[in-house]
């Protein structure tokens, strides 16, 4: 793995529509500037559609994240070959049960770098893509991680959540992970034709650090 890949494990917080491999391909160019061989995404959403937009039944899988983070499989057991340079740790609703386990063991906030670590050699790029909620799997996720892209639907409900993740990524930094940073925030079902998006839009370039001129249309 080159130095340009190193410590290369990036949170991308919340989903976004649109095929999986465009998704990846515009992330990789966002991170830094180039694609590497080879890219992990972890499915860290117990509603599984990272796993579904890959293809794969997240009904059907025998090994998930969830075994993985609560120490009953190895991660190098449950990864699936997804696409072509891209592998991914696939999630299963079973995985809504994880944080309920997590919650009472000690050092909790660090079994996803643990587990990354095992692997971490083998991939250019690592993507842990979390639901939208804060919970101990997301915390965990922002402790293993040295980069947060934040998708933001370009509404300002969503506008309003996103002051609250970078207060999170903020107390992350300070006490669990100084490696973390916000890589940018990425606005998504954009309408170049809605007045209330270009707003959006502009208020987000005009108060938020960390904001990155990306946008993914509302059809993409």
């Amino acid at each position: 793995m080159t130095d340009r890949f190193a410590d290369s494990t990036r949170v991308y917080q919340g989903a976004t529509r649109g095929d999986l491999r465009d998704r990846v391909d515009a992330l990789h160019r966002l991170m830094i500037g180039v694609e590497p061989d080879r890219t992990l995404v972890i499915d860290l959403d117990p509603q599984a559609s990272l796993t579904f937009s890959l293809g794969i039944d997240p009904d059907v899988v025998e090994l998930s994240t969830h075994e993985v983070v609560i120490g009953q499989a190895d991660i190098a057991d449950a990864i699936v070959e997804a696409s072509e340079g891209i592998d991914i740790l696939p999630a299963s609703i079973d995985l809504a049960g994880s944080e309920a386990q997590l919650l009472t063991r000690p050092g909790r906030e660090f079994v996803l770098q643990s587990v990354i670590d095992e692997v971490r050699d083998d991939y250019g790029v690592i993507l842990l893509d979390c639901s939208p909620s804060l919970g101990v799997l997301t915390l965990a996720a922002l402790t293993a991680a040295t980069g947060v892209i934040i998708p933001m639907q370009a509404e300002m409900l969503s506008h309003r959540g996103v002051g609250q993740l970078l207060d999170t990524v903020r107390d992350v930094r300070r006490l669990l992970n100084k490696k973390l940073k916000v890589i940018g925030i990425l606005p998504t079902m954009y309408d170049g034709r809605s007045n209330h998006s270009r707003e959006v839009l502009a208020d987000l370039a005009a108060k938020l650090l960390g904001y990155t001129p990306t946008q993914i249309g509302r059809h993409t």
